[in-house]
Formats: structure tokens, sequence, C-alpha cells
């Protein structure tokens, strides 16, 4: 499985940029989504996309499946008889911990076999770095790409 990364993190922006402008209009913001329903959005978003991301058709999605890292994986993205995934973490403004934690399973993962990707919607502080997100990138185990800061309101 090749995955298109960077198709498949301008897909899933536009994901959540678009849902994040749905919940403004009704007084919301993206923190009152929880978590399971940005892990379906996102599914549903990549799968139907599935031919500039993975470049090919027959990809499917599973969700909370234990790969043996240590709990059951957000999303995972695979096709039958191909030993090759793509591993999503999905977390929404929790705590460093919990980030590490879901960060750390994604590095267990065989390298070989597994594309993997940690993704994060959680508050920053403008005009300030943040030292939860410069602690996630010092890590190179795990693709990772900034896409966007935006303050929501919850």
């Amino acid at each position: 499985m090749n995955v298109n990364e960077k198709t498949l993190f301008t897909t899933i922006s536009a994901l959540v940029n678009k849902e994040e402008a749905h919940l403004k209009s009704i007084g919301k913001g993206i923190f009152w989504m929880p978590e399971l329903a940005i892990g379906y959005l996102l599914a549903r978003g990549i799968l139907a996309d599935q031919l500039n991301i993975f470049g090919e058709a027959g990809i499917d999605c599973k969700r909370e499946w234990n790969l043996g890292n240590g709990g059951p994986s957000d999303l995972v993205f695979y096709k039958e008889g191909d030993e090759s995934k793509a591993v999503i973490e999905i977390k929404l403004r929790d705590t460093l911990d919990s980030y590490l934690s879901d960060y750390k399973k994604l590095a267990r993962l065989e390298h070989g076999n597994y594309h993997k990707y940690f993704f994060l919607i959680c508050d920053v502080f403008t005009n300030q770095e943040d030292g939860r997100i410069v602690l996630l990138n010092s890590y190179t185990d795990v693709a990772n790409e900034i896409v966007g800061r935006q303050a929501g309101a919850c």
C-alpha cells in the first residue's frame, strides 16, 4: 500500500475545517464533537478519496483494530492480500500523557508494514511555542505535519 501523505494531510485538514465551519454555524466548535465522530468523518472522507490518497481502489477501513501494539488503533486502512496498512491515531483535546501513549503505541508497530499517522486536534496558544507540539514533533517514528492552527469554540 502506498500513501500520498500530502494528499492524506490535505484531505484530513479539509474535512476537519469544513466540519469546524459547520459547527461554528450552530454555535459550537470542533471540540464539541466526540472523538469517535471525528474518526467516522475521517474514515468516510479518506475512503471517498482513496484513489488520490492510496493510488488504488479496494481499500477498506476498520476502526478500533488491535494490532498487538498496546491497544486498539483508531483507524486502520488496508487492502485484502496486502500486509501493509495505514494506521491513524486520533486525539482530541486531551492530556500530554494521553497524546504520548497513542504516539508511542504507533511507534511500536513494525516499520516495514505500517504507515503511521498521529492526528491531534488541540487548543493552541497564539504567538507562543506549544511545548506539547514541540515534544510530539521530536518523535521521528511517526509521520506528522502541522496542518493548521485554529482556535475552536467548545
